[in-house]
């Protein structure tokens, strides 16, 4: 890749239409000695956490009803469906509108995040075998085991994947946000201010910065959810306890 890319700046011959691999490397080590890089890549950091932890909040509250009442889960389709469907720059515009330049990359990311979890956790509750379930109850285990053994497993087979694509894509919807709402500090911002300058190989350093920020991350959320829930990604069932 870095060979093609090489021979594609030469072809280009311009470092304005495409830099580099020397050039945006060295953009990079540029940025990563400038004083406000660390407050553009922790507001970046904050937004994207923020957002994240909402969305999962708010999946987490609406996906557990929905997979154990039918009802309610028919009731919140339209607005998933609605929400999938809407396309990003739409929802971006809107929160110009409606919130402060730093708040609308969290929105963004939170928006349209969320379906993604709320989906996931109602499948998991859904898909959980009823006859385990009958099992649990004739043999008198407590909820608190039942939840443990039973739905924790299944739900975690289901929202494990769509956490690692949420947390790669909580960084996509906050950049973007950025590079329109151009809040005071932000990556998104630092994008948008080397595309006006023309600085193409310090908006491809910046770019560097937010692909190892987003594989970080995403490591860091499946190093957490496997603590948290040594069953995420088996799917395996129930495993009796000990």
């Amino acid at each position: 890749m870095i060979i093609l890319w090489k021979a594609a700046s030469v072809y280009a011959g311009s470092s304005i239409i495409l830099p580099s691999p020397k050039e945006s490397v060295s953009a990079l080590i540029a940025i990563i000695t400038e004083e406000d890089t660390m407050g553009a890549l922790a507001s970046t950091l904050l937004r994207g956490a923020a957002g994240f932890l909402l969305a999962v909040a708010t999946g987490l509250a609406l996906g557990v009803p929905a997979g154990m009442y039918p009802s309610f889960r028919s009731g919140i389709e339209p607005l998933l469906v609605v929400v999938r469907s809407t396309p990003l720059i739409s929802v971006i515009l809107l929160a110009l509108i409606w919130f402060s330049s730093g708040t609308v990359p969290v929105f963004v990311a939170f928006l349209m995040i969320f379906p993604i979890i709320t989906s996931g956790v109602s499948e998991g509750i859904s898909h959980v075998d009823q006859e385990l379930l009958e099992m649990a109850e004739v043999y008198g285990m407590d909820r608190r085991t039942v939840i443990r053994w039973m739905y924790v497993p299944s739900v975690a087979s289901y929202v494990f994947p769509g956490l690692e694509t949420a947390s790669g894509l909580a960084w996509k919807l906050v950049i973007a946000a950025e590079v329109l709402s151009r809040p005071v500090s932000g990556m998104g911002t630092k994008m948008q201010e080397a595309r006006m300058y023309l600085e193409t190989a310090r908006l491809f350093a910046w770019t560097i910065s937010a692909l190892v920020i987003s594989a970080l991350f995403t490591m860091a959320v499946r190093f957490v959810f496997r603590r948290v829930i040594p069953a995420a990604g088996s799917d395996t069932g129930w495993t009796a306890p000990e």
